[in-house]
């Protein structure tokens, strides 16, 4: 049988399975159905510093090869993911799990940050700076001189192991560019790659989804290829410690 043990940031897991921060790992009974599966680790859903209510539904759509999405960030807040992740610290400290967070405003993001940097969590954090589906809200990580602000900010504070999770990138000069600033910084890792944003799907002459006149995220087997390409594009660039 093939390996499929891994590790990232010098932590070790069984197998390189896990979910993504997405549509079914909101609450509490959801990571611990993730935790409890064959994955080999789990990552929370994305946790702003308060609840948030999310899009209207319908918001989430299975279709043929995939699925249509505009959660629009719904989570339990900062402490509720924060709290379950030091218990669980306890009761299987064998075992490393990921929190990603982020603001819905730098102001905010510095302020979660910093309440992690001094809590006693000691798995990987995952700065998400790709939400494609914040009405109003763009994609933190295709400003490139706000992401290297952002992170320029972070690290100046941040020492716990921390990593982002990025949209898709589809052009070879916005690899290069993402690549030369993500190489400045001490990250752990990159998440490659979130939904592609803005996708419509039309069935029976009307959108499937509510939010943003239906328009969302694109994820399944629609987006492999373009997942794969972004995987060894960062690959081939980024520092081997990432």
């Amino acid at each position: 049988m093939v390996s499929t043990k891994t590790q990232i940031a010098g932590f070790e897991f069984d197998n390189c399975l896990m979910n993504a921060a997405g549509v079914a790992c909101m609450t509490i009974e959801e990571l611990e159905g993730v935790k409890n599966s064959a994955a080999g680790t789990f990552v929370t859903k994305t946790a702003t510093l308060d609840f948030r209510q999310g899009n209207p539904e319908p918001r989430y759509q299975d279709v043929p090869l995939g699925s249509i999405n505009s959660m629009g960030l719904p989570n339990n807040g900062l402490d509720y993911y924060l709290d379950y992740l030091l218990d669980l610290q306890e009761k299987e400290p064998s075992r490393t799990f990921f929190l990603s967070l982020v603001g819905m405003s730098p102001e905010e993001t510095h302020t979660i940050l910093k309440k992690v940097q001094e809590s006693d969590f000691r798995g990987l954090t995952e700065l998400n700076l790709s939400c494609p589906n914040v009405p109003g809200k763009p994609q933190i990580a295709y400003d490139f001189e706000t992401t290297d602000r952002i992170l320029a900010e972070v690290f100046a504070y941040f020492t716990k192991p921390l990593g982002i999770k990025l949209p898709p990138y589809f052009d070879i000069v916005h690899f290069d560019q993402a690549a030369a600033i993500f190489n400045k910084y001490p990250l752990k890792f990159i998440n490659c790659v979130n939904s592609i944003g803005n996708g419509l799907y039309i069935e029976d002459e009307s959108v499937v989804i509510r939010p943003k006149n239906g328009f969302g995220g694109i994820g399944g087997e629609y987006i492999k290829p373009t997942a794969l390409a972004n995987v060894h594009a960062f690959y081939q660039r980024l520092n081997p410690q990432i």
